[in-house]
């Protein structure tokens, strides 16, 4: 693992969010994510209604049904209201009843809560009165039937205070960039809990900006100054010699100290990636958010942690 000029001495800005952690089962580990694919959808705050990324999977001895799982986290920033995401969360989990074997049930831990959702109430008028209200090993649940057979929701979903942050990571080409976005989204997907991936199994998204250089109104743009193909056209590129494709790396934690993880688990895949010229991370002048983690700190750890 090489780290020496890999890591740019800066930090990244994390959004405040409010963050809900879901189960999904079914009776498959494939079919389990699968539907936890078909329900985050693409789900990135800049224009969907609610985020959506994986944590990882469950397994069978960890769940309520003892069917394999895999975690979701759906969150929001917190500047948009509390209101706004339980009612986004709501009729994204209203959803799931579609999806064939699928049962959803709370997985956000109680010290974790700041807010109780009564979300199951909603979606189980899906049942048209049918539906059966019961409890279950502590759990109050809905038995919904579906075609497939009896899709289960749980009553009451959590609601925490979590934070994003995210990597920018330049590469020599985009054979490079596949095999990187790869190694850290399975870095974190199958090594750190309570802190999920965006675009799993892929794991890399183009980045935004806020706002516009050229338009105005316009809530946000492509990250120009991470565009390769715009290195030579504009003064504020921070795009080095010999990358030809970048990509953000963007996780969500239940804490900061998850988010440090999950970066510092990413940083240690991605520099055992040949081809990665550079590490850095987004600044926006505080826009998206106030906390920062330092790209150095992160490096400090994996140092310790090699000694």
């Amino acid at each position: 693992m090489v780290l020496e000029g890999l890591i740019d001495d800066t930090y990244c800005e994390c959004t405040d969010l409010y963050v809900s952690r879901v189960l999904l089962t079914a009776p498959t580990e494939d079919l389990a994510l699968y539907e936890s694919l078909y329900l985050v959808g693409v789900g990135i705050a800049t224009f969907a209604p609610i985020q959506g990324s994986l944590e990882g999977s469950a397994p069978p001895s960890s769940t309520p049904d003892g069917r394999p799982g895999v975690i979701i986290h759906f969150s929001l920033p917190r500047k948009y209201g509390l209101k706004r995401f339980v009612k986004a969360l709501e009729e994204r989990l209203n959803i799931s009843p579609h999806m064939p074997f699928s049962s959803i049930y709370n997985a956000l831990p109680r010290d974790r809560e700041v807010f109780r959702a009564s979300v199951g109430d909603v979606v189980r008028l899906w049942g048209d009165g049918f539906e059966e209200g019961v409890d279950v090993n502590g759990r109050s649940i809905y038995r919904v039937p579906v075609m497939t057979g009896t899709f289960v929701i749980e009553r009451d979903f959590g609601v925490g205070l979590g934070v994003d942050g995210a990597l920018e990571v330049m590469v020599r080409d985009e054979g490079v960039a596949i095999k990187a976005m790869k190694a850290a989204g399975s870095a974190v997907f199958n090594r750190v809990r309570y802190a999920s991936v965006f675009n799993y199994p892929v794991g890399g998204l183009c980045g935004a900006k806020v706002g516009g250089l050229n338009y105005g109104g316009v809530r946000v743009t492509t990250n120009h100054v991470f565009c390769p193909t715009l290195r030579d056209r504009v003064s504020d590129s921070r795009v080095p010699e010999g990358s030809r494709a970048a990509f953000e790396f963007l996780v969500v934690g239940l804490g900061v100290e998850h988010v440090r993880e999950a970066l510092r688990r990413a940083v240690e895949a991605l520099a055992g990636v040949s081809g990665v010229v550079k590490i850095s991370a987004p600044q926006y002048s505080g826009q998206w958010g106030s906390l920062k983690i330092g790209l150095r700190e992160l490096v400090r750890g994996l140092e310790a942690r090699a000694k």
